[in-house]
């Protein structure tokens, strides 16, 4: 008996004793009344109770503590290997957004303005050009601004390497600054690209007192619709301790009477603002990322990314031929069941396999002696050589046999004579 609900504390009495109870369901009021006898239970697997219920039972039903605490234990192991598998054990970790903006009655003398559309809408299979005049024209309906800032980010196949750039053109000063800043060793492209946005408004919010007083507008050119949608919820709803970052910025640049725009425009269209911006975050990309934080959204998508290539790396090496075998559908049932066994690595006509599973003393090729496997069958015995070659040619690799007709593959089977399973013989009857 595997799981129980306890109903009657006699009947549990028993199956504890007789060691056919495995695993209680019990509810924290009713612990007290668990029968001494639990303490005598070997086969007890799983107590659903916490630790603090557990730890004050008496006597002997205490020391059953041990079986949350291995619980919890083997939990906190199996996410410590997953984070270093995953290469992120050893990052600076950022902090959840713990910032709220002002109440909306307060008000500001500056503002935000979010616009992730162009006044003629274009499409990404358009040619730079078109998407270029029409960029163009996005920027030459915004008011002129004191500065500009073309901000981009960078991240190697949306998921590592991630690095911030921006050009910050001061309009009033006819002068230029540039900006780069790690985003994270494992990072996504919106991260990248917030991490841009971050770095350039903190550049303009940490002007000088008297300086900053003079900015009365700021236009901020990106090419990431996602991130000013994400920043377009408002500072409320932000989750990510980077974006509730740039959102204090900007309220920030408000109080200070500033109105800020920030303009979606398309990327790789020709602009040497973006294009500008585009080589700033490439070279930040490949600097140095150990100061730049990972957050929780980051370290998921890292740990499930590996866990998925663990479950490839385990389906690979379970089924080594992936790839149909030509006229596999057209066998009879026998030939179609086998050959499936054998594209999956695990065949009863192999002796590893019987070695496994209990069913022969050993995993001996019964016509060779070597250690047995569908490889070895198909491809390596010494004593199926003959038969192998003048199917598949000499030396022919798992693939080309499993690649070829599935036809030839259950004639060889049968040809060798293993369509049985290779038993050890039984054992001579007693004298």
């Amino acid at each position: 008996m595997a799981h129980t609900n306890i109903l009657d504390w006699d009947f549990i009495s028993l199956l504890l004793l007789s060691g056919h109870l495995s695993e209680l369901n019990v509810s924290g009021n009713r612990l007290t009344e668990l029968p001494e006898a639990l303490g005598q239970c070997r086969r007890l697997t799983y107590l659903n109770a916490s630790s603090n219920q557990l730890a004050g039972l008496p006597g002997s039903l205490a020391t059953l503590q041990h079986l949350r605490e291995v619980a919890l234990s083997m939990n906190r192991r199996v996410g410590k290997w997953l984070a270093e598998e995953a290469g992120i054990e050893e990052l600076p970790v950022e902090p959840m957004a713990f910032y709220s903006c002002d109440p909306p009655w307060l008000g500001h003398r500056g503002g935000t303005t979010f616009r992730v559309d162009l006044p003629v809408a274009t499409r990404r299979s358009d040619p730079p050009a078109v998407r270029r005049e029409a960029a163009l024209r996005a920027i030459a309906e915004l008011p002129q601004p004191d500065i500009t800032i073309w901000s981009d980010g960078s991240a190697r196949g949306g998921m590592e390497q991630g690095g911030a750039g921006a050009l910050i053109q001061f309009h009033h000063l006819n002068n230029e600054e540039t900006v780069r800043a790690p985003a994270g060793a494992v990072c996504s492209s919106l991260r990248a690209e917030l991490t841009a946005m971050r770095e350039a408004l903190a550049a303009v919010a940490g002007l000088e007192e008297g300086e900053l007083a003079s900015i009365k507008s700021v236009r901020l050119l990106t090419d990431s619709r996602s991130g000013l949608q994400l920043l377009g919820r408002g500072p409320a709803s932000q989750t990510m301790a980077l974006a509730a970052e740039v959102w204090r910025l900007l309220n920030t640049l408000a109080e200070n009477g500033t109105e800020t725009v920030l303009q979606w425009v398309p990327g790789h269209a020709g602009l040497d603002g973006n294009e500008t911006a585009d080589r700033l975050a490439g070279e930040a990309a490949a600097g140095d990322q150990d100061s730049a934080p990972i957050d929780l959204s980051s370290a998921r998508a890292a740990v499930t990314r590996h866990v998925r290539e663990l479950s490839r790396r385990r389906t690979t090496a379970a089924h080594p031929h992936p790839d149909p075998t030509p006229g596999h559908d057209s066998l009879a049932r026998w030939g179609s069941v086998t050959l499936s066994q054998l594209r999956t690595g695990t065949s009863p006509l192999t002796r590893d396999t019987l070695y496994k599973i209990g069913l022969a003393a050993n995993d001996e090729c019964p016509a060779c002696g070597e250690p047995d496997s569908v490889t070895h069958l198909l491809t390596d015995c010494p004593a199926h050589e003959a038969a192998r070659r003048r199917r598949w040619g000499v030396d022919p690799r798992l693939v080309d046999v499993l690649g070829g007709p599935a036809a030839r593959v259950v004639d060889f089977i049968e040809g060798v004579g293993r369509t049985e399973p290779p038993l050890d013989p039984p054992a001579p009857p007693p004298p």
